[in-house]
């Protein structure tokens, strides 16, 4: 699953890495705590369980949905350490 490949940043907010099987990993910044810690989060998205990302609105829209439903997602988080580990 190595080869990660940086498709798409949007600062302060996601950047979307595709890997070398087709599988993405996106980073999404979440902002925590009550000094708004900004707090890198990676998601793990198998090649089919999402249409393809082409569109900079589309990508925005799912790392907000990331946020706003994060339980339903946790599953797919993967730590600083193994996303270092991809590269």
């Amino acid at each position: 699953m190595s080869d990660l490949k940086q498709i798409m940043v949007n600062s302060w907010d996601f950047t979307l890495y595709v890997c070398g099987n087709g599988d993405y990993i996106i980073k999404v910044i979440f902002s925590e705590g009550q000094y708004k810690v900004d707090v890198a989060r990676f998601f793990l998205l198998k090649n089919n369980e999402v249409d393809s990302f082409i569109d900079m609105d589309e990508v925005r829209k799912f790392s907000e949905k990331i946020r706003e439903g994060y339980s339903d997602y946790k599953d797919k988080e993967l730590t600083k350490d193994q996303f270092d580990n991809l590269n």
